[in-house]
């Protein structure tokens, strides 16, 4: 059964630009204590408000599905998703729980049951997205960001598969 997402509401401030990249982030620990920031949803002005949504083009994003720490950030220069799926050596299992970072990004992931991830890395830039799991075992891939593909455009951008030795 797959939870349903809540809806979390503020006011907006004033001066923020009609065009701004909000993001509602999720603070969450990894397998060693440490924490993180993690992409629950975006922010779109409604009104006077800022709404969170769960759901950009055809990326579906992990949404409001238990309590924590979440804030609406405002991106200071823009940001596009890197998603995919972290495999094991053999490149065909799946690997869950492994943490997601990219190195032109301020955000990270665990990965699901599934391997699959969602995190967001500078555009214009070809970055690399890191997995590694709670034994240490490490991977990573190239991704190619392009600024025609960010959040504010309504898109997302699919990263190649980390592929990690586990």
């Amino acid at each position: 059964m797959e939870s349903q997402s809540a809806t979390v509401s503020v006011p907006k401030p004033p001066d923020l630009a009609s065009d701004a990249q909000i993001l509602l982030a999720q603070t969450f620990y990894d397998f060693l204590g440490v924490s993180h920031l993690r992409v629950a949803g975006v922010g779109v002005i409604d009104g006077n408000r800022i709404v969170s949504a769960g759901t950009v083009a055809t990326l579906q994003l992990p949404g409001v599905t238990a309590g924590g720490e979440y804030a609406f950030v405002k991106a200071t220069s823009p940001l596009a998703f890197a998603n995919g799926i972290v495999f094991g050596a053999d490149g065909t299992t799946p690997r869950s729980s492994a943490l997601v970072t990219a190195e032109t990004g301020p955000f990270a992931d665990l990965t699901r049951g599934t391997g699959s991830y969602v995190t967001m890395a500078a555009t214009a830039t070809t970055s690399r997205v890191f997995g590694t799991d709670a034994a240490g075992n490490a991977g990573d891939s190239p991704v190619s960001l392009e600024s025609s593909l960010a959040l504010r455009e309504g898109g997302s951008r699919r990263a190649s598969a980390v592929n990690a030795a586990y």
